[in-house]
């Protein structure tokens, strides 16, 4: 009898920065205490900040985390997303990506 064993994802919390009305992505990689086996996919929910536009769940595996958020404010925002990753059939501990949205400077004259 043989028997494939499939490694689970493992991956810790992860931070990044956008700029508003930039796309800000976040793709795993295997390294530290991280393991994102290849093929890795990621399903998402976004805890929502009413100061910003362009959050959203996605249900269907996506190879990489990433959307465009516009912050209007003059104010950084942050938005954090609980992701789920997924490799062949094993699914592993969710794990969150906070996401600081910079405004974009203006000038009144």
């Amino acid at each position: 009898v043989a028997v494939t064993v499939e490694p689970t994802p493992i991956i810790a919390a992860v931070t990044a920065t956008a700029c508003s009305g930039s796309a800000f992505t976040v793709a795993p990689t295997t390294g530290g205490t991280d393991i994102v086996p290849t093929g890795t996919t990621y399903t998402w929910t976004v805890s929502a900040n009413a100061n910003v536009t362009g959050q959203s769940d996605v249900t269907t595996g996506a190879s990489s985390i990433s959307q465009i958020l516009t912050n209007p404010t003059n104010t950084a925002e942050t938005v954090t997303y609980t992701v789920t990753p997924t490799s062949g059939t094993c699914v592993g501990a969710s794990f969150s990506v906070t996401v600081t949205v910079n405004p974009s400077p203006s000038v009144i004259s």
